[in-house]
């Protein structure tokens, strides 16, 4: 309970703080941001990613917006995406290999309005529906009668948030944002990466979507650009995604810049660190019990401090100018991104035969930080302007244990990995694999743009029934895979 009032205080202290700076800026017309990125520099035109997550700078063109008027901007966009998990596994009530391709199928519908109230104040709202089917293996067991391959429907507010900009028009030095933000720090991670707030600890995780290469947040935001080329993001965040629900997490984000030729940036996450309900967060139940090296007994946590650092390199500003000339604003890029997921060790022990300590070989899930580490890498293949993009990336994650987050959904689950589900076992990941990615881009005409994915990344099967639920992402072992495409009219 104290934890969480000290989330309520923080809360409070941040919107006072706010509060404090608008009473006292009289610096005349200040800009109201567009976006919530933590890097300067702009994510590739029409990615599909949001326009609120991709990075930007604080100012925008509202800052033209008089003290006593009202401005308002309306966009939005539609898309049709198929796919299919070509070779996969489903983990589920019946577990197993896919026998055969699964298709994926999704449509979008999103209208987004932007409100640019007087000098300061920028509220959006962005509703989406998503038309959706199930993803569930037809040579799975179970009732076939259709339930599980119909098509269904899903509202959300893709963003919804007010942002309260300070300083002057060229450059406001502080913005406040509350509510539902995109968020979006890598503008380099198409499909792998973004691991900062796309993942879990204890026990790790990690999240991929097609073109969807962002993390949605609830919560509160604080960004400054004072100092040229350094951005800083604080977040206060709450989570309405993965049980348990509701805990707060406060982050740290930084990026610098030289421009056009490095972007480098790193975080802390304080994940979980003010939970609604420490008998959640941390189980203390017997099974969710441990032996420490000096024989106490210790529960394992939801709760644990991950870490992000990344670094982007741009050749073209010392190519030659007649070679940079042709080729496109993305192509060459160089860059690499790595997390930690829960940096504190839980190593485990069990008494031998002679009552002495010994490590826990079979269960010792969090003994070792290595295991841990995601690492994604990438290039931008140079397509000299036939592409907009064509980025290829690669990822290294040693987790020893099964890729889930679904073992979570419930009150009452245990912050302990999936350790063997139908034919899978641990063993299928003591010496890790490489996950792998190819992402492409192109706007044909203004506004129509077509975008395709081959990969084995950390995708999950959608469903909608429980009974039908997998626990695990699709593509567990070597040579899985699956390929996405999307058409998508923006306007």
């Amino acid at each position: 309970m104290r934890k969480t009032n000290l989330a309520g205080a923080c809360c409070m202290a941040i919107c006072m703080a706010a509060t404090v700076i608008y009473a006292g800026d009289t610096s005349g017309v200040v800009s109201a941001s567009e976006t919530t990125g933590a890097s300067i520099v702009p994510a590739p035109k029409d990615t599909a990613i949001p326009t609120s997550a991709v990075p930007q700078p604080l100012e925008t063109a509202a800052a033209a917006t008089p003290a006593d008027e009202v401005k308002l901007d309306i966009s939005g966009k539609v898309a049709l995406q198929e796919g299919q998990f070509v070779r996969g596994h489903f983990l589920g009530p019946t577990s197993g290999p896919m026998t055969y391709p699964v298709w994926n199928h999704r449509s979008y519908v999103q209208l987004r309005m932007d409100a640019y109230i007087g000098r300061r104040l920028h509220i959006i709202a962005a509703p989406e529906v998503r038309l959706w089917s199930n993803t569930y293996p037809e040579n799975m067991e179970g009732d076939h009668s259709g339930i599980p391959f119909r098509q269904w429907s899903y509202v959300s507010v893709a963003d919804g948030e007010g942002i309260m900009s300070f300083g002057n028009r060229e450059k406001p030095f502080l913005e406040f944002a509350a509510g539902v933000m995109p968020y979006k720090y890598n503008p380099d991670a198409y499909n792998l990466g973004e691991y900062l707030f796309r993942s879990g600890a204890y026990p790790p995780y990690l999240i991929t979507s097609f073109d969807y290469a962002y993390a949605t947040l609830s919560g509160i935001r604080l960004s400054s650009t004072l100092v040229e080329n350094l951005r800083q993001d604080l977040f206060l965040t709450t989570e309405t995604q993965v049980m348990p629900l509701f805990d707060w997490s406060l982050s740290y984000l930084v990026s610098y810049q030289v421009p056009a030729l490095l972007d480098a940036g790193a975080g802390v996450s304080l994940y979980r660190w003010f939970p609604m309900s420490d008998a959640i967060t941390t189980p203390r139940l017997n099974e969710n019990q441990f032996t420490k090296a000096n024989g106490e007994q210790d529960y394992y946590t939801f709760r644990g401090i991950k870490l992000m650092a990344r670094l982007s390199f741009d050749p073209k500003s010392i190519l030659p100018g007649d070679v940079a000339g042709i080729m496109g604003r993305e192509d060459g890029k160089i860059f690499v991104e790595a997390g930690a997921l829960g940096v504190k060790n839980y190593p485990a022990y069990i008494r031998a035969a002679d009552s002495s300590l010994i490590p826990d070989t079979l269960n010792n899930y969090y003994g070792n930080l290595r295991q841990r580490i995601p690492i994604m890498f990438g290039f931008n293949v140079p397509c000299f302007k036939l592409l907009d993009v064509l980025s290829v990336q690669g990822e290294r994650f040693n987790w020893h244990y099964i890729n889930s987050y679904l073992q979570q959904v419930y009150q009452g689950s245990l912050p302990q990995p999936v350790t063997t589900k139908g034919d899978i076992t641990a063993n299928d990941f003591r010496k890790g694999y490489l996950k792998w990615s190819v992402y492409a881009t192109k706007e044909v005409i203004k506004g129509f743009t077509i975008i395709g994915q081959l990969a084995s990344d950390h995708a999950f099967h959608e469903y909608y029934y429980e009974s039908y639920r997998s626990d695990a992402e699709v593509f567990i072992k070597k040579g899985e895979w699956g390929w996405w495409l999307k058409l998508q009219y923006s306007f």
